[in-house]
């Protein structure tokens, strides 16, 4: 083989591994095989952007040059000013006609899909009469028996992406049943926390309290407009009114955290540098504002607010930490809520320009962030609560040592200093009045602290003042309060899981997480666990199981039930007696028993009605709701397994979990 041939080889080699890279190749066909079922076009979209005055008829004549999208991502360009041009084919087989396609983003300026009729001509599908009442563009697709050649033209000033769905006409509206829910637990915990917070500014007149609730209300109904709530229920038409309110709100949303975050952290006066730099990025929200009121077609806002909020949440985040540094400590929890929101600002830019996949995850990154900004930020309240009522003991301190000083003044020279001696007297009572009215209004933020929280936070910050005060005097025993600390975050974690798995596990809306399971390290960290939430307690562990055994189960639903036999366990026995956990494995069963001493006898009926929902046996209200126990039983159901209690000698109690989940 000369020289030539090999040059010859090599060129061919290169020109077939172009062909195959940049060649397009055609999106495939989706073919409808269920009647009953919903399928996503994600895999089977060829597109391109072409000029806003681009046909229909142009667009089918370049058919071969559009760029097709094979994987099954959502397809997201990002912005532009141009229209974006899509096509689809569905093949019906001829049995299943009704079918709906959703168009399941924000609603466009331009929407308009064309079915190919048998002549050649295209008929626009996305008429009124055949349009869905949902909270995104749905219509009803009049599927021919055959290939069905669809085209899509979108033009929006937001981001161009592009979720298409469809569904028969009865999942349309059964898959929609767990967005719902979640979407009302959302909305429901805001509209909570806006009232309280409303409640809280109203009482106490501090401003920080107002622009919280301006900031909150206005995500909340820019997260409304973006999921198409309102054109649902409140019948409003898909248009540019509604896409300039849903960017006119997220603007106002952005720029009320700027205010907020000035006016918590104090900028004006211990960061002047940083208060002005905020104050410039929340002109980029103003022009972002007018600009969408003035030109709505443009995407120069969607760029503005995209870029703009994570800028500020960084300057905010850079600023915070900065105020912590010069001895600001009410910055600290607001550093770690603000940090929520700026890994959602960020999340949400890059997949408004396309950089990210468009997953669940990005496209509620927004929503994700705020909830626990949200819970964080009510925390920092506490705190700043906390910081206050340390600065008011300290105020006290110095009235008692000044009141000290005028008695010594009074015996020395009473005569000659009366005067001044009647003139501190009153500064004192001046001083006292205000430290009495800050106590009363610190009684009354105290009285709305709910019950579930007071008691953990309460012991956190009661550790918090110990750790201080022993510090002050040499003491350190920072890793006892500090584990102390830790076990009582843990029991609010724990408290959060408990409640939101309760109220799941018995509306039936808990999906179960099976998977294999290391048994002995599972059970060496649920000891850890149970041992720092109940610090204050004896236990005796007996667990006796193979270090290579392993379980199929859902690890995380097993713990919460164990956790709520340890906490039952607690709950009605002496604080001086131990309580016995043991943890076997027999052939394919996983047995779990929990065995204590009750502060009053029991009886094999009273051991079997505490099987119960709501049935609680304590005299305090307060102390439990009597769901532990049937949260129990149905997790225990949900494994297939069973949940026994037997009376012992000496009036022990013993509860048994028996699973059969272990591996042979």
């Amino acid at each position: 083989m000369n020289r030539q041939t090999v040059k010859l080889c090599w060129l061919l080699s290169l020109m077939g591994l172009w062909v195959c890279w940049v060649a397009p190749v055609s999106a495939e066909t989706l073919s409808l095989k269920e009647a009953d079922r919903e399928y996503s076009l994600n895999a089977h979209l060829s597109y391109s952007l072409m000029p806003n005055d681009t046909t229909v008829a142009e667009v089918a004549e370049q058919r071969q040059d559009l760029q097709p999208h094979t994987d099954a991502s959502v397809l997201n360009l990002g912005y532009s000013t141009q229209a974006l041009w899509v096509h689809f084919s569905i093949h019906n087989p001829g049995a299943f006609a009704a079918w709906i396609l959703e168009y399941g983003y924000y609603p466009p300026k331009t929407f308009e899909l064309y079915l190919r009729e048998g002549a050649g001509d295209y008929q626009r599908v996305d008429q009124a009469d055949n349009q869905w009442s949902s909270r995104y563009l749905a219509y009803d697709l009049p599927l021919q028996p055959g290939v069905n050649d669809f085209f899509l033209k979108i033009q929006t000033s937001a981001s161009l992406t592009v979720p298409l769905t469809l569904s028969s006409q009865k999942n349309f509206a059964a898959n929609k049943q767990g967005f719902y829910f979640t979407q009302a637990l959302y909305f429901g915990s805001i509209a909570s926390l806006i009232l309280y917070n409303l409640f809280l500014f109203f009482s106490l007149r501090d401003p920080r309290f107002g622009y919280y609730v301006l900031f909150a209300a206005s995500l909340a109904s820019a997260l409304a407009f973006y999921y198409g709530f309102p054109q649902q229920w409140l019948s409003l038409e898909y248009g540019d009114a509604t896409t300039i309110a849903g960017t006119v709100l997220f603007n106002l949303a952005s720029l009320f955290a700027i205010i907020f975050a000035r006016r918590f952290l104090n900028t004006p006066a211990l960061a002047p540098v940083g208060d002005r730099v905020l104050r410039l990025i929340s002109l980029i929200f103003l022009t972002s504002i007018v600009t969408v009121l003035i030109w709505p077609e443009s995407t120069v806002p969607s760029w503005l607010l995209s870029l703009g909020a994570p800028v500020g949440a960084i300057i905010a985040m850079i600023i915070a930490f900065l105020c912590l540094i010069r001895g600001y400590q009410q910055a600290r929890f607001f550093l770690i809520a603000w940090s929520a929101l700026l890994l959602a600002s960020v999340v949400a830019c890059l997949r408004n320009f396309g950089w990210v996949d468009t997953t669940p995850l990005t496209s509620y990154s927004i929503q994700i962030g705020s909830a626990i900004e949200m819970l964080l930020l009510a925390i920092a309240l506490a705190d700043s609560m906390r910081i206050e009522r340390i600065e008011r003991e300290r105020h006290q301190q110095a009235s008692l040592q000044d009141s000290l000083a005028n008695q010594k003044v009074l015996t020395s020279h009473q005569s000659v200093l009366e005067l001044k001696v009647f003139k501190r007297t009153q500064n004192i009572q001046a001083s006292l009045f205000k430290v009495q009215s800050a106590f009363k209004t610190y009684m009354r933020f105290g009285a709305m602290i709910s019950h579930e929280f007071k008691n953990p936070l309460n012991a956190m910050l009661t550790q918090i003042e110990t750790l201080n005060l022993e510090r002050q005097h040499g003491i350190d025993q920072s890793e006892k309060r500090l584990t102390s600390i830790e076990g009582q975050a843990k029991r609010l974690k724990t408290l959060f899981e408990h409640w939101l798995s309760t109220d799941q596990l018995i509306s039936g809306q808990l999906s179960t997480d099976f998977k294999t399971t290391a048994l002995q390290s599972w059970l060496e960290e649920t000891r850890e666990l149970i041992e720092s939430i109940h610090a204050d307690r004896a236990f005796a562990f007996h667990l006796v199981v193979n270090p290579a055994a392993e379980a199929v189960m859902d690890a995380t639903l097993v713990q919460i039930a164990l956790f709520n036999l340890v906490d039952n366990a607690c709950r009605y026995s002496p604080e001086n007696a131990s309580i016995h956990m043991r943890a076997h494995v027999s052939g394919q069963k996983l047995t779990l028993e929990v065995v204590n001493t009750p502060s009053h006898p029991m009886t094999q009926e009273r051991l079997n009605e505490s099987f119960d929902a709501y049935c609680t046996f304590s005299n305090k209200q307060n102390d439990s709701t009597g769901l532990g126990l049937s949260l129990v039983g149905l997790i225990a159901d949900t494994h297939e397994g069973s949940l026994d209690a037997h009376l012992l000698n000496q009036g022990q109690v013993r509860f048994v979990i028996c699973l059969p989940v272990v591996l042979s």
